[in-house]
């Protein structure tokens, strides 16, 4: 792979969660370090969505932009924080949680659970423009770990870190970061796998659009869902949602039966109600 591939082109593929898990153990015998996994339904590049916005709309000063969008969060989330609020000055926690709750920030999601980037690899039931889910390992050393005391605005280089337990997202979704720096000679941010300091460190797999489905209904199976991975309500009633209604795309359900074989002594008959009778002044006239 060189610094311009942004592709697999080694026809690897993962179409079970069995090839999963040869690929992890494979992995973690060849590195004996960290390995972090990430998911995708689409194969793009490694970049946050921070950065592709603001290349998609062209901003003079990113970062500018960046530190009033983090400030603007920490004013204005507080009210709806179920947990003890981070320090004013804690932008890696901070950060973490805007970006776990949507905001474009310079951030880009990874695990160290390979179950977990399955799911996000897959969940999509129709994926836009694709046919095919994307899987990424990344082997790491302990010195690439970020140093927190850092402003996260200064990094020298792109790192990753992981996040304090502070949010239930990032407890179930064993969540880690990767935090890319803006490269102010270029004027941009440098996707992670056109990264000269990353090439030999990430592997990319493909998989099949094909196995979307059968690969979600293991993963339920193995207790990885909507629910177990957003422990709140908008996770609970989009897995409710599914397990008794189907996969709108699909028609697949994940968790009730399907209503051939549902049972029939339940059924409703219907009941045998004598037509009224006419009274005798209905039938006089």
């Amino acid at each position: 792979m060189t610094a311009s591939d942004d592709r697999d082109t080694s026809g690897r593929a993962i179409e079970s969660l069995m090839q999963l898990l040869d690929i992890v153990k494979n992995h973690t015998d060849e590195t004996g370090g960290l390995s972090l996994y990430r998911g995708q339904h689409v194969d793009e590049p490694l970049l946050p969505r921070f950065a592709r916005r603001a290349e998609k709309v062209g901003l003079a000063d990113p970062v500018a932009v960046e530190k009033r969008l983090l400030d603007s969060f920490k004013n204005q989330s507080l009210p709806y924080l179920d947990f003890p609020a981070p320090d004013r000055y804690a932008d890696w926690e901070w950060m973490a949680i805007a970006q776990h709750h949507g905001l474009p920030t310079r951030l880009l999601d990874w695990t160290s659970s390979p179950l977990v980037a399955l799911w996000f690899a897959v969940e999509t039931p129709v994926p836009r423009d694709t046919d095919r889910g994307v899987l990424w390992t990344l082997s790491l050393e302990e010195d690439e770990i970020a140093p927190l005391g850092t402003s996260i605005f200064e990094i020298e280089r792109t790192c990753v870190f992981q996040p304090a337990h502070v949010t239930r997202r990032i407890v179930a979704q064993s969540g880690w970061f990767s935090v890319h720096k803006y490269l102010e000679a270029k004027g941009k941010f440098i996707p992670l796998n056109r990264n000269k300091a990353y090439l030999g460190k990430l592997e990319k797999y493909c998989v099949p659009l094909e196995r979307f489905a059968k690969i979600r209904k293991d993963l339920r199976s193995m207790g990885i869902t909507s629910a177990s991975l957003f422990p709140d309500l908008v996770g609970l009633c989009k897995n409710l949602d599914v397990a008794a209604l189907g996969e709108e795309e699909t028609g697949t359900r994940l968790g009730l039966p399907n209503k051939a074989t549902q049972p029939t002594r339940f059924a409703a008959k219907p009941l045998n109600v004598p037509s009224p009778r006419k009274s005798r002044a209905a039938r006089r006239g």
